[in-house]
């Protein structure tokens, strides 16, 4: 008992009841309302850009548990085991989102969702292809019933419906520019996009035992490993995915120049954090880019 009044005299000696205002409103609006976060990376470009001030809001998907401010330690015991004090939905196809990196926790990630829980995914060369865990068709009409052109992108594989590249009419960020990452690796005259990068490393883990591959390095210092599998359909190779319960696959908007999902895997529903409000500002070498203050991403 002495040990903790001394506890509880040192501390009213240091704080004042200001303090602790400040210390929960702190601590409320690290945990449950807003995220502030630089993009760091072309990934999301031309959606969102290097140097970009980003807010997000942490409500959309759920309650997290409360962390210490500006940390990944959390308060409470995590007796729910998915980081949600309150669960709610999670992400829509489509919706860009905030995660943590399911390697490295402490880092945070901004992505557009591609597809969620029970989806499957093909991947071919530049083309995504998506199947919805619901009557494809209808699925189109029902979400982007004011975009007719999209109907066009309803094709048969394997004389099943999938949607080729199902957001690209309807964000103008999202782009196919030729990759960064293949200009800069060596001896690539069989590597011509990310594609067959992909192979390469697919090859490699299936080939060699997996602790072999723990040189090989991503931008934030964890091991690229394609969480697909490799089939053929009428004789063409494509990277296929399906997604289990709570699982989403978050790619970027520059489809060739991003570290997403396929080179990490799914994003459990636990590292989902909230979504992008808006562009605060934004700084590049140039300095201040005044077409991007206050530019709201709720819509891109």
């Amino acid at each position: 008992m002495n040990y903790l009044n001394n506890i509880k005299k040192y501390i009213k000696s240091k704080f004042n009841k200001k303090d602790f205002i400040i210390i929960f409103i702190l601590i409320l609006f690290t945990n449950w309302i807003a995220q502030i976060l630089i993009i760091p990376s072309g990934s999301m470009k031309n959606t969102l850009l290097v140097g970009d001030v980003v807010i997000g809001t942490k409500f959309n998907y759920g309650i997290s548990f409360p962390k210490i401010p500006f940390s990944n330690i959390s308060i409470l015991p995590n007796y729910t085991k998915n980081d949600h004090l309150i669960d709610f939905n999670g992400p829509n196809r489509n919706e860009i989102v905030i995660f943590r990196y399911p390697n490295n926790p402490k880092i945070l990630f901004v992505k557009r969702c591609f597809a969620k829980e029970g989806d499957e995914i093909l991947f071919n060369k530049r083309d995504f292809y998506l199947k919805v865990n619901q009557h494809t068709k209808k699925f189109i009409n029902n979400t982007f019933d004011e975009n007719k052109e999209l109907i066009s992108n309803l094709v048969y594989i394997n004389n099943e419906e999938w949607i080729k590249n199902p957001y690209s009419h309807i964000r103008k960020g999202i782009n196919q520019e030729d990759s960064d990452l293949i200009s800069k690796i060596k001896d690539n005259n069989k590597i011509k996009n990310i594609f067959d990068f992909m192979k390469i490393i697919y090859n490699e883990q299936h080939n060699q035992n997996i602790e072999l591959l723990k040189s090989r390095k991503d931008n934030v210092s964890n091991k690229l490993i394609v969480d697909m599998d490799l089939i053929k359909i009428n004789n063409k190779e494509y990277f296929y995915k399906k997604l289990n319960k709570d699982e989403y696959y978050m790619i970027g908007d520059n489809r060739e120049n991003s570290n997403d999902s396929r080179f990490w895997g799914v994003v459990n529903y636990k590292h989902i954090i909230g979504r992008p409000l808006l562009v605060l500002f934004s700084i590049n070498s140039g300095g201040l880019k005044k077409d991007r203050v206050f530019k709201f991403l709720l819509n891109e």
